[in-house]
């Protein structure tokens, strides 16, 4: 005989529903107490990561409306908080109270446990969907992207060789042009270039339909903005690096 697991009907969180139809006595259900203890704030470490967001809607009256979403890591949950800008028409203040934010198209009473947001799911450019509000993402603090970028196997936007080995294939055989583009970017010799013309070079390589993301570029700036120089050598003056290694862009 097949159990049937009934849907959720409201009452506490999905996980305690499904829980007390497991058995007589309700045992309630375990949460992952080694993570809430790691991400848990910890001195100067957060583990908070806050994201600046714009709502995506063609009312002209929401469209300038600016939001901080954050993204606790302790228990995976986010709140949204605007702040008051005068003369706006609009208060400010909690925008989304703290919780777990499921993604579109959940069933508000599921057989099965919804699928939640993650704190992977948010990276600049990325769109999200809280509760019928889309919100792009535009811009992250200084401690959202380090956090990030020191643990890159968890957030791939933030992964400097997943980067690199999606532009690969766009440079292969192109190696004098991207070095002639070094050299012309470098009229002064000052040995650097900026992030523009870093931008300029990564969609000159891919085309039009740019295959790195809005956060992938910002990685890939961020990373080489001390290591983008031009290599000198007595054999090969238009000789330049990206990186630690000779010619080693991509």
């Amino acid at each position: 005989m097949t159990h049937e697991t009934p849907p959720y009907n409201g009452w506490g969180s999905e996980e305690d529903s499904l829980a007390n139809c497991k058995g007589l006595i309700p045992i309630p259900p375990k949460g992952d107490f080694r993570k809430f203890i790691e991400k848990d704030r910890q001195g100067l470490e957060s583990n908070i990561l806050r994201f600046t967001a714009r709502l995506v809607t063609n009312d002209p009256l929401d469209c300038d409306r600016l939001f901080i979403i954050s993204c606790y890591l302790s228990d995976e949950t986010f709140s949204i908080f605007e702040p008051p800008r005068r003369n706006s028409g609009f208060k400010g203040g909690l925008f989304l109270e703290r919780g777990r934010v499921k993604r579109p198209g959940s069933d508000r009473f599921p057989v099965t446990l919804s699928e939640y947001y993650k704190p992977a799911d948010l990276y600049l450019g990325g769109v999200l969907e809280f509760n019928r509000f889309r919100f792009e993402i535009v811009d992250a603090d200084a401690y959202a992207m380090k956090y990030m970028e020191d643990h890159s196997t968890e957030y791939p936007q933030a992964d400097v060789k997943h980067i690199l080995n999606k532009l690969r294939p766009f440079a292969q055989g192109r190696c004098e042009e991207l070095q002639q583009y070094a050299t012309n970017q470098d009229p002064e010799h000052t040995g650097t270039f900026g992030y523009r013309q870093l931008k300029c070079l990564i969609d000159q390589l891919t085309g039009p339909d740019n295959a790195l993301t809005k956060h992938e570029m910002i990685t890939l700036g961020r990373y080489y903005a001390e290591r983008l120089v031009l290599v000198r050598s007595p054999k090969n003056v238009g000789t330049w690096s990206f990186g630690k290694t000779e010619n080693q862009m991509i």
